[in-house]
């Protein structure tokens, strides 16, 4: 999950809004291991599964679906590092970012807007390995 939360006051009335964004990240990471420890890094394809806009203003609240306005695919690159125990036991850190605009284009009578926005994400970590042995 992805998303942004903005804030905006109007003749006094104060409304917080939250993006979320629903993804499938596909990543292909070269790992490079110093005993334990390792690096990685790779592309990342990212499928856009659902998005959802939610507007607050006191206890009033509206959430809308708003798939429509973001690109289907999200290609950008990822790399982090971590640790794995001898027993196969692993935990990590990792940074996502988008190479490419995730906003569609969006006509308003004469004029199109086309807002700028790049997915962002730091993600922690726990697996395990297990042995084909």
């Amino acid at each position: 999950m992805k998303g942004i939360q903005d804030e905006a006051t109007v003749s006094g009335n104060t409304f917080t809004g939250y993006q979320t964004l629903h993804y499938v990240d596909f990543p292909i990471l070269a790992k490079i291991k110093f005993d334990q420890l390792f690096l990685e890094a790779g592309p990342q394809l990212g499928v856009l599964l659902s998005a959802k806009e939610t507007v607050e203003s006191g206890p009033a609240s509206n959430s809308v679906s708003n798939k429509s306005q973001f690109k289907d695919t999200d290609f950008g690159y990822a790399f982090g590092l971590g640790f794995q125990a001898p027993h196969s036991l692993m935990v990590g850190l990792r940074y996502n970012g988008g190479f490419t605009n995730i906003s569609k284009a969006t006509n308003y009578g004469n004029q199109t807007l086309q807002p700028q926005g790049r997915n962002s994400a730091f993600q922690f970590y726990v697996g395990y390995l297990f042995s084909s042995k």
